[in-house]
């Protein structure tokens, strides 16, 4: 979609009858006139078989409903080119009968929700993700809730549709619609530590397993860190070593407990050998 906007941004220098007086079409609409008599048969050349398939012609994509059930949003080019940028390609709209369809102007585009969206338990709200963005349906109108640095993601409602949940990179964000705040719940640490080394781990627990003393302060340790968010009211930490990346973090539905997910890369990733014959010094 960001490429989509700037697209628009660029064709706002011309005129305004050029661009954007779209009139409705009835379906279905085609992207040509020709037909099995009128086509002018030619073979294949490699210069075909060297590009992609747009030329041939494209299918609707990323086929989706509007919150409120009035629309069918989709992607289509009504004249593709090989040389054609796919995010680019145009936003249209039809009606619940199918019997208009029309382009979606570009005021309207911010309306248009995500492939993935989540509605409350009611049914009355829906959220989703798009542009890095949160995004909030009411019932009656969609509007950008949350616009933060980074890249919002996995947004749904908790509790009874009040507060909706998202993610930013390592951190978990909750939203309070009716009172419009914003709060960070969770976040990812690196555990002082360094347990990194199976030879370190294993001393490290040999000494929790063997002396009293390291358990009793590694408790009251536990214990004062819980207490200092607590009285911070700061997010809850979610200590994991280096090396690992941690996402779909979850609350449990009485608040006390997080889930989430922390994966590892591969170490040894051979990258993919390939030549490219024409660069660009020829």
């Amino acid at each position: 979609m960001r490429c989509l906007i700037q697209v628009s941004l660029i064709l706002a220098a011309v005129p305004f009858s050029a661009v954007d007086a779209q009139t409705r079409q009835p379906t279905p609409i085609v992207q040509s006139d020709l037909t099995v008599e009128s086509a002018t048969v030619r073979p294949l050349t490699i210069r075909d078989a060297s590009r992609n398939s747009r030329w041939l012609g494209l299918g609707v994509r990323d086929v989706r409903w509007a919150p409120d059930g009035s629309v069918v949003y989709f992607r289509w080019n009504e004249r593709p080119g090989s040389n054609d940028l796919p995010d680019a390609d145009p936003w249209y709209r039809t009606d619940r009968d199918g019997a208009w369809v029309e382009r979606v102007p570009e005021l309207d585009i911010l309306d248009i929700p995500s492939a993935t969206v989540a509605w409350s338990v009611d049914g009355k709200r829906a959220t989703w993700t798009s542009d890095g963005a949160v995004f909030l349906y009411d019932g009656t109108e969609t509007r950008r809730v949350v616009a933060l640095d980074g890249n919002a993601q996995r947004a749904r409602f908790v509790d009874d549709g009040s507060t909706i949940h998202f993610e930013i990179g390592e951190a978990l964000y909750s939203y309070a619609i009716d009172a419009g705040t914003l709060s960070l719940l969770a976040v990812r640490v690196e555990p002082d530590r360094d347990d990194a080394t199976e030879a370190g781990a294993w001393l490290a627990e040999q000494q929790r397993e063997l002396f009293d003393h390291v358990r009793t302060q590694d408790a009251l340790r536990e214990q004062g860190e819980a207490l200092r968010l607590v009285r911070a009211h700061g997010p809850q930490a979610i200590p994991v070593p280096r090396g690992r990346t941690v996402d779909n973090i979850r609350v449990s539905p009485d608040g006390k407990f997080l889930t989430f997910r922390a994966r590892t890369r591969a170490q040894q990733r051979p990258s993919t050998q390939y030549i490219d014959y024409v660069d660009v010094s020829g």
